[in-house]
Order: structure tokens, then sequence, then C-alpha cells
């Protein structure tokens, strides 16, 4: 499905390669972990399997990235969004229509098919992605994981073969971290390759197959989960903890038990008038 063969990479005016003999593999269902810390390679291997390396950014280039029977660098950047898909960390800066119902629209009546066939798909991937109650909605009015869904919704509208995420989870709190969860494991199910390049780790415990670290450009570090957790190697890579977060109850002093730094009474705040994010919120600390 998708295969790297000693790709190395070098930007425009750079005296240095900002990835080294990338070799990897990810196959048809499969889901991949790629990590390292800041200014690794991460966003730049994404960038060039997604064809903006070499049609938008410049530099050099030697190896090969092969999406089934296709080079994404012999690709018309058009046509390689039929089958590789790219979600970037700020969902916000793709979006070319007001709302929900036409940004997902858009994306399928740019590529000149048939209209009532966009209508329809378009109805199906509202549905699929319980975007329905939000339909008429301006993008920009959402919350970061709603904007995840609408760019998700618009890229896998055509079922492109590959999906690459970038920092997915850099802005969600942890319940639409659970529902992003969710559809990547329904589109693994539907055969869609994953390629998931993030800092967070625990959350891709049970659905990435195989984790590749990252370091300098380099592959440096390659196993399972199971692996990485057994003998703590993710600390000498500066990895976070890859083991599931625990949920605890937290003890709550009542007002009489300690003294009050900070006391809040039926506060109420929203972006918009109609739209309060929260109302009569009140504690002591």
């Amino acid at each position: 499905m998708l295969k790297i063969t000693d790709y190395s990479y070098k930007h425009l005016h750079s005296p240095t390669y900002a990835l080294k003999n990338i070799n990897l593999e990810i196959k048809a269902g499969e889901a991949l972990l790629l990590t390292g810390q800041s200014g690794s390679g991460k966003s730049t291997l994404l960038s060039s399997i997604s064809g903006l390396i070499p049609h938008y950014y410049k530099g050099c280039a030697q190896g090969t990235i092969m999406v089934d029977d296709f080079e994404p660098k012999d690709v018309p950047l058009n046509k390689i969004g039929e089958r590789i898909g790219l979600m970037l960390q700020n969902a916000e800066v793709q979006f070319l229509a007001p709302t929900v119902e036409e940004e997902i629209f858009l994306s399928l009546k740019c590529r000149n098919l048939d209209l009532n066939y966009c209508k329809e798909l378009t109805q199906k991937q509202l549905a699929k992605f319980r975007l329905e109650h939000i339909r008429n909605a301006s993008v920009f009015d959402l919350s970061e994981g709603q904007k995840q869904k609408v760019v998700l919704a618009a890229l896998t509208a055509l079922k492109p073969k590959v999906i690459l995420l970038d920092e997915p989870t850099a802005n969600l709190d942890p319940y639409s971290i659970a529902e992003l969860k969710a559809i990547l494991r329904d589109l693994k199910n539907d055969g869609v390759a994953l390629l998931i390049a993030d800092h967070r780790l625990s959350w891709l415990n049970d659905l990435c197959e195989s984790i590749v670290v990252l370091g300098h450009g380099e592959i440096c570090w390659q196993c399972d989960f199971e692996e990485l957790m057994k003998n703590e190697h993710y600390a000498s890579l500066g990895l976070r903890n890859p083991r599931p977060k625990q949920e605890c109850e937290i003890p709550v002093l009542s007002c009489d038990e300690c003294r009050m730094g900070l006391k809040a009474t039926n506060l109420c705040f929203g972006y918009c008038p109609d739209k309060p994010v929260f109302q009569d919120f009140s504690c002591a600390i």
C-alpha cells in the first residue's frame, strides 16, 4: 500500500538532510505511529508522502515513495488527493467553504463529479461522521474535534488508500481523542492505511501495529508498543510515556476544610451569545 525505500530529502538552500535513508512500509488496514522529538522530520516525511514535496516545497530528494502503483512526485497534486489524504495539525487552515455541509460538498464538486452524486455522498459523510446536527454551522464556530471530523469527512469521501495525520491530538481533549480514535479504527476496518505523526503515544497503544521513532531525520527505533513499554527505551529517546493513563478519583475538600485561594460563583461564558460554553459554574480552590 505505502512503501518508502531509501528516501532522503534536503530542503532548498539547506546544507543538511532533513530526512536520511527512510525505509518503512504500511499495508492496507494497518496503522503506523510516527513519533520523535520536535524537528525530527515527521512533518517533512508526511509532506513527501502527500506530494507537497516536491510539488510545493522544493529541495533535493532521493529514493522512492510508492503508494500502490504510483509515486506522488510524478502525479499532479489534484490527482494525489484522490488517493492520499493529509490532515494538518490545525484543521481550520484546510477549510475552503463557510459551512460544514458546503465544505464536504466542495471537496467533491471541485473534482468535476456529477452534482447529484456529490450531494448524495455529502449526505452519507454527514451521517457517517455524525455531523447532521451541525451541517449548517460555520466551520469557524466548531470545536477542534468537530473541525477534525469535518476535514476527515471531506478527505475520506472518495475512499483514499492512505490517510496521513499530523499531530492530530495537539488541540484535543480526552473525549475528542476517543472520538477520533473510533473514526480511525473504522477507517482501518475499511482497509485504509494510516500514518499518524504524534507526540502523544498512549491513545494509540491498541490501534497501531508498529511505531517508528525519528531522530535528526533518521529512523532510530522501530518496534511495537509492547516492546517500547517493556524496556523503558522511550525515556532515552525523549518520548512521552506510552502507557495508557489510569483514571483515579480525586478527593474534594469542602470549603470548611481548606483556606480558599480562589472562589468562583455562577460563572457563565460563551464566544457567541446563543452558544454558551459553560453556565452556572461554581468552585472553590
